[in-house]
């Protein structure tokens, strides 16, 4: 029997990546969202070197390429933290020059002020609670250096995927059909956006990503996969990038699956 994901965390996701690593699955789905969020870091943040970065977990960068080839080739020092130990050292096996970390999002293990940037796509949407995001947040604020930023993408409770899946009538299947793992509570643009000024920071930019329809491409092209091998699964997905031409509407907090958000801790805070 598998942990419980809220009392046992560690032990919970351990168990995820065992299974993950006996069946790999959705191996072209993972590496189109890791494009997807490669590039809205890359819109987001300048040209040059990003300084010492901070990334808020693993679990990606143990399945799959994950973002640490970006992050490590915009940075010498990159850090990855995840509560899983195995998920930790999975990572560091693969990506060697990553220092991976087995830590706790909500209790950091790093001083005040030793990042320029901390990258969050999608780990703060796990926790039972609020309480758990507020008190991430305030962690990635306090190991931020002054002008560091923070960019973070969570579920948007306004898809009707992630409506559906958090629903408890429909929630189980559509979970089964697109997230095989735990998922928790998460934040709308408005109420991320208060949560991240709460904590000290100043939101820059916001927008929302990954509009094509998740759980039909998850499930066609995990058909392809098994049927026809990797490639037709990501020519598929690659058809399926056209629809985030839809981040240009005004409609984009509704197509969109994550909320993504740039903040930035103020040089001179008052």
């Amino acid at each position: 029997m598998r942990a419980d994901p809220q009392a046992q965390p560690a032990q919970y996701w351990d168990a995820v990546l065992r299974d993950w690593q006996r069946r790999p699955r959705q191996l072209a789905w993972r590496r189109y969202c890791d494009r997807l969020h490669a590039r809205l870091l890359e819109r987001c943040l300048p040209a040059g070197p990003w300084g010492s970065i901070l990334k808020t977990d693993l679990f990606d960068e143990a399945v799959s390429e994950g973002l640490a080839p970006l992050l490590l080739l915009r940075s010498d020092s990159v850090t990855g933290i995840d509560i899983s130990p195995a998920v930790a050292a999975a990572a560091g096996a693969k990506h060697p020059l990553l220092q991976a970390v087995a830590a706790d999002v909500r209790q950091l293990p790093f001083p005040a002020g030793c990042f320029d940037l901390v990258v969050s796509n999608s780990t703060l949407d796990h926790f039972a609670g609020e309480h758990d995001i507020s008190l991430a947040l305030a962690e990635l604020a306090r190991v931020l250096r002054p002008g560091g930023q923070l960019v973070v993408t969570m579920d948007n409770p306004a898809n009707p995927a992630v409506w559906l899946r958090n629903s408890p009538q429909l929630g189980r299947l559509v979970r089964r059909l697109a997230v095989p793992y735990q998922v928790g509570a998460t934040l709308g643009r408005r109420r991320l956006e208060r949560a991240l000024q709460s904590s000290g920071l100043e939101v820059q930019r916001r927008t929302a990503i990954l509009h094509c329809p998740r759980v039909i491409a998850v499930a066609v092209s995990g058909c392809l996969e098994r049927l026809a091998g990797d490639r037709p699964a990501r020519g598929f997905l690659d058809c399926m990038a056209a629809f985030e031409l839809l981040q240009r509407l005004g409609t984009r907090y509704v197509t969109g699956y994550f909320v993504a958000m740039l903040a930035v801790k103020p040089a001179n805070p008052t």
